[in-house]
């Protein structure tokens, strides 16, 4: 095995750890104790120490400005902030590792078919504790920890299960991106399965914003090819009609299944409506005083909200302060906009296009989620500063891949990376 092959795959190991931490965490809080499982990361970086291969998980000078910034700006939270304690130096130590692994991993490789096996794994994983999960049928190896709601008096119970209702659908919505790809029976049928069970979960889990995530994110995988040839346009005219012809025969199992969940779309309340609209505007009331560019945490908010703004970029403003969200717009932001541009240019590698869409459904998350120090967050940062970097070094291979159909290679990708 080469030095370069080993490198990718403690990449890949890391990239597993990170989107696994939640699902190993609910076993661990099952028969032992919850416990930092993204630190493990350490243990692969180590080997890309030994391999001299360190540097293909550092960015370039001005993203390190960027990271610079906004570590200060979130230390500083801990002085100036009455409700942040000094556990925000590890926070920030696993968001640096995070976005490290994001980078570093969508920098080094174009392999659209190994990322497929990657994302289906972990996605499958989760959808078959979930499943098992709900059914209730293992409690004490699957537990389910249920919320309790009131539907017109009625109480009713709101599943969580390996992590936080609004928080699963992070770790499901890498299998909506692989509807993009070129067909290919076996892993479409996977692909497919996986899809149908995570709306399932997500119903029964009663979460709004990811359900709608979810289903945003196989819409843009779905229209992809119309940006980028090599993805295969055929299926564009087949799978909305089978969808079409799926949907209406099982209406009543999804009305069935989800019948909480459209309950909760059309009954909203001003922590999960309004409130999120008050979150994004809150920052921009405060933006201008100049008191407000340290950082002051959530103390004012919640009194006045009675929660924490379910808005990311308000809650980097409050928890960073002005350099929190600097550096919000310069590693977020701005990455999206650049991709954006590739994207509809028709630009983008196929393995680029589900890293791209991965990063938009994440951002748009960000839009109704408090998650300043959330290491997914974080990690699909890194993934967009990471395709950006592969697309500037390899622009006459993603040339030829767009009008040719040739696909290069991930090692050829990484080779060129080490030189």
């Amino acid at each position: 095995m080469t030095k370069v092959r080993l490198a990718n795959y403690m990449l890949t190991l890391c990239l597993v750890i990170i989107f696994t931490d939640s699902l190993i965490n609910y076993f661990l809080r099952t028969f032992l104790m919850p416990l930092p499982v993204n630190t493990l990361v350490i243990l692969p970086f180590f080997v890309l120490f030994l391999l001299k291969r360190l540097p293909w998980v550092l960015p370039g000078p001005k993203t390190l400005i960027w990271l610079l910034v906004a570590v200060v700006g979130y230390a500083v939270g801990v002085f100036s902030a009455p409700d942040i304690t000094a556990h925000r130096f590890l926070e920030i130590a696993s968001a640096l590792l995070a976005f490290m692994v994001g980078y570093g991993f969508f920098r080094n490789n174009n392999d659209e078919d190994a990322l497929a096996r990657i994302f289906l794994f972990i996605t499958l994983v989760y959808v078959i504790v979930c499943l098992i999960a709900l059914s209730r049928s293992l409690p004490s190896i699957f537990p389910v920890v249920d919320q309790i709601w009131s539907q017109k008096g009625i109480l009713q119970r709101r599943p969580e299960i390996t992590t936080d209702q609004n928080f699963q659908v992070f770790y499901l919505f890498p299998a909506a991106l692989l509807l993009a790809l070129p067909y290919k029976a076996k892993r479409f049928v996977l692909i497919i399965f996986t899809v149908i069970s995570s709306l399932f979960i997500l119903a029964k889990i009663q979460t709004r914003s990811g359900t709608l995530i979810f289903l945003g994110a196989a819409f843009l995988a779905l229209v992809s090819p119309v940006f980028v040839k090599s993805l295969g346009r055929k299926k564009m005219a087949i799978l909305p009609v089978l969808g079409f012809v799926g949907i209406i025969a099982a209406m009543p199992l999804i009305v069935n299944s989800a019948d909480l969940l459209i309950y909760r779309f059309f009954h909203t309340d001003y922590r999960t409506g309004l409130g999120r609209l008050y979150s994004f505007l809150y920052l921009f009331e405060h933006i201008g005083n100049p008191f407000w560019w340290l950082p002051q945490g959530n103390e004012s908010f919640i009194a006045a909200t009675g929660n924490k703004p379910h808005a990311n970029i308000t809650a980097a403003f409050l928890e960073g302060g002005i350099l929190g969200l600097s550096s919000w717009v310069a590693l977020v932001l701005v990455p999206i906009i650049r991709l954006s541009i590739s994207y509809l240019r028709g630009l983008l590698t196929n393995f680029a296009v589900i890293g791209f869409l991965g990063c938009v459904a994440m951002f748009v998350t960000q839009m109704s989620l408090n998650v300043p120090m959330v290491d997914q967050v974080w990690l699909w940062s890194g993934a967009s500063i990471g395709l950006l970097d592969n697309i500037k070094h390899q622009k006459p291979l993603a040339h030829q891949h767009v009008f040719s159909n040739k696909e290069p290679s991930h090692q050829t990708v990484a080779t060129n990376h080490a030189e």
